[in-house]
């Protein structure tokens, strides 16, 4: 157009230079062509361009890259204006990977919600659920896990109506029918945000319901979603509807109760141990809840606080934030001024429980106490969870109510009767005869540090009862073992025991001697050299043979735990004492205890012991009782001793003593089994058959290597029927 006339007049034409460009062939007739084209409009919307074009581009990215594209999609989602092109878009979205990440799924959860904030709960419910429901029957678990989660944080923006209806029958659908462990795992945590903003109290049993069954789920990983994340969601819901101690804590005592006697019916065989220990595994997780519940039903709930206000809270720390009174109540200022408004009210001396506190100290209480009465003493860590669920209980409710009422509850139930003590602990009325006395001691009287006194006295009194009257001593071992799993209570559980080594009473000397015995198994060697064995050695010079029969066990108790050289050789002298000494050699009674012991700490004890001390010494009993005058006698040893031999059988026992002690002293028991028990001859005789064929190997090896001996009869000394090794040399160490 700028060039000028030349002067024949000629101007070339627009048709000549229309003609010269297309000889390029520059085609726009074309899809992407013509999207091109329309870049030159003033009026191009990207937006629509964008839409247009990504269903182009997206089938050829390569799937390891297509996450980049997340972000246009949801830009281009939230802002189109056509709802067809949106839904076409939102379906691209959620199959736009195959199998989505962790990370990948966030992206795309964190699309929704913006999504969700820019165009309201409308179009989530007309676009974005359609979309999610079509993937929960998904082959991939990515894809359901991405529905699962995108349920739970979309759940704010969801019509109120749709969460309690469609939402929650998604969620229902996948708890009880999807395989993956991991997707009922997050559909758990889904359902906790829908409780918590579900307002349709007719939908509460529904939401129980679908917690009841989380909770059986074959899963831990499901089980503890439930525990951490619904069960407190659901809680908060019950204690706004004022249901949680009538609905949901009375249904997991009454269960756990159950499940308690089934484990005392099954002696622990069948599933009801795993259900007994869940259930109290839940109460405890609801202790908080049930604090909140009695704080913010309390007199004093609308007690306000000034954040200058300063008050201490010392309260457990909690496994999750959603189990944090802090938390649960609002804030620390509050709590604070709640707290400190509750022990104000305990402790004035007109306190008068309101109704949950009232339901708490009766109700409770009593449940708690019959599953406690129900429980086996085989049951140690039920017995130890129970303690620890009571326990939680106090240091949440605090010192001065845990002695005006928790204490005064059990120790009213533990005190012995005035009229026949002796068989109401023999028959089991006595619960200081039952599962209560240790979970009370280990759950009330240890919780406290300064409550030390306090336990130290109790312990002391409950030994003593028990002995005078000849109760059973398996309350006594359990409230032993149950204290001792922490260390720094063994200190204290040897000082009881030391106090009560010199008591008047032989019967709690006898008593003292087997709780001796407790507090050698995990327990430091320098304890037990200080702490126990002095008062062992001297408990086993005890003027009555009663007292000393029973430190046996104890001794043997050391033997089977203890390294110390030093210790070994001082309980080897004592079971050198009872083997040899006259007094104890015509008492069948010591007879029958020692084999006992070495029958029982025989595959245990330390090897040189077990070689040079109770395998001769087992053989020399063997062949005494060939030619004991009573039947009855004769017949218990010799049944002693076959458990003996059965046991140590299973050991590595070395050729040379098989042939000097072992043969030996398994043909004199034969002999004893043909005169007073011939059904167990053919036992006897398998162990003789087996022993043979161990020396019979041991020739042969020794034969093929040309030697006489073999190099394990080396290193073993060579023994003499007659000879005894003293406790010194047995236990030397070798140069």
């Amino acid at each position: 157009e700028g060039r000028a006339k030349d002067e024949g007049g000629y101007r070339m034409s627009v048709a000549f230079r229309q003609q010269l460009l297309d000889t390029l062939h520059l085609k726009t007739d074309s899809r992407i062509g013509l999207e091109v084209v329309k870049l030159s409009d003033p009026g191009v919307d990207v937006i629509q361009l964008l839409a247009r074009c990504l269903p182009h581009v997206v089938p050829n990215v390569i799937l390891a890259k297509r996450e980049e594209l997340i972000p246009i999609l949801l830009c281009v989602v939230s802002k189109h204006p056509d709802s067809k092109t949106r839904d076409q878009l939102l379906h691209m979205l959620f199959n736009l990977i195959k199998r989505p990440d962790k990370k990948q799924r966030q992206v795309i959860m964190s699309g929704c919600v913006a999504f969700a904030k820019m165009n309201g709960s409308t179009q989530v419910e007309s676009e974005l659920l359609p979309q999610m429901w079509e993937q929960i029957t998904h082959k991939y678990y990515e894809r359901r896990l991405l529905v699962a989660e995108s349920c739970g944080v979309l759940a704010p923006y969801i019509p109120p109506e749709l969460r309690g209806s469609l939402v929650l029958s998604m969620l229902t659908q996948m708890l009880e029918e999807d395989k993956a462990e991991s997707v009922r795992q997050a559909v758990v945590r889904a359902l906790a945000i829908i409780v918590a903003f579900t307002d349709d109290e007719d939908k509460f049993k529904q939401c129980w319901e679908l917690v009841l069954k989380a909770l059986a789920d074959p899963s831990q990983l499901v089980i503890s979603a439930t525990s951490f994340a619904l069960l407190p969601s659901l809680a908060a819901w019950a204690l706004e509807l004022g249901v949680l101690e009538r609905e949901v804590l009375s249904y997991f005592l009454h269960q756990m109760l159950i499940c308690i006697k089934q484990v005392s019916r099954s002696d622990g065989e069948s599933g009801a141990v795993e259900q007994s220990q869940h259930h109290i595994f839940t109460l405890t997780h609801l202790v908080p809840w049930h604090y909140a519940a009695i704080l913010l039903s309390s007199p004093f709930a609308d007690v306000t606080a000034d954040s200058s206000d300063k008050y201490t809270v010392l309260l457990p720390q909690p496994h999750t934030p959603l189990l944090d009174v802090r938390v649960i109540v609002g804030d620390e200022v509050r709590l604070g001024a709640l707290v400190a408004a509750f022990q104000r009210e305990v402790s004035s001396e007109g306190f008068t429980p309101w109704s949950s506190l009232e339901w708490f100290s009766k109700d409770y209480l009593s449940r708690l106490l019959k599953s406690s009465v129900a429980l086996g003493f085989s049951q140690w860590e039920l017995m130890h969870s129970i303690a620890t669920l009571l326990a939680t209980y106090c240091t949440y409710l605090g010192y001065t109510f845990t002695h005006k009422v928790i204490r005064p509850f059990f120790e009213n139930t533990l005190t012995l009767p005035k009229q026949n003590p002796a068989s109401a602990l023999a028959d089991g009325r006595a619960h200081l005869a039952t599962p209560v006395l240790p979970i009370y001691v280990s759950g009330v009287l240890a919780t406290f540090s300064k409550d030390e006194k306090l336990l130290v006295s109790f312990l002391r009194t409950a030994i003593v009862d028990m002995a005078l009257y000849f109760g059973p001593l398996d309350s006594l071992k359990a409230t032993f073992q149950e204290l001792k799993r922490d260390k720094r209570r063994h200190g204290l559980l040897l000082g009881v025991l030391q106090d009560l080594v010199t008591h008047s009473s032989f019967q709690v000397r006898q008593y003292t001697t087997v709780l001796f015995g407790l507090m050698v198994r995990k327990v430091d060697e320098k304890l037990v050299m200080k702490g126990v064995l002095p008062h062992l050695i001297k408990l086993a010079r005890d003027s009555e043979m009663a007292v000393r029969i029973d430190t046996i066990e104890s001794f043997g108790a050391i033997m089977e735990s203890v390294t110390s050289k030093e210790i070994l050789i001082r309980v080897h002298e004592q079971f050198e004492s009872f083997m040899d000494q006259q007094q104890y050699r015509v008492d069948h009674q010591v007879l029958m205890s020692v084999l006992k012991t070495l029958a029982k700490i025989g595959p245990h004890a330390d090897p040189v012991f077990r070689d040079e001390f109770i395998i001769p010494r087992l053989a020399e009993v063997s062949a005494e009782n060939n030619n004991a005058d009573n039947e009855t006698k004769r017949r218990d040893v010799a049944l002693a001793l076959l458990e003996a031999y059965r046991n140590i059988s299973e050991c590595f026992v070395a050729t040379e003593l098989v042939t000097t002690f072992m043969i030996p002293g398994l043909q004199s028991l034969s002999k004893d089994m043909e005169a007073v028990e011939p059904e167990q001859v053919p036992a006897v005789q398998q162990l003789i058959k087996s022993c043979q064929s161990k020396e019979q190997e041991h020739t042969r090896h020794a034969s093929i290597s040309g030697d006489g001996k073999s190099f394990l009869s080396k290193l073993v000394p060579q023994f003499d029927k007659d000879s005894k090794i003293s406790p010194t040399k047995l236990f030397r160490k070798k140069s």
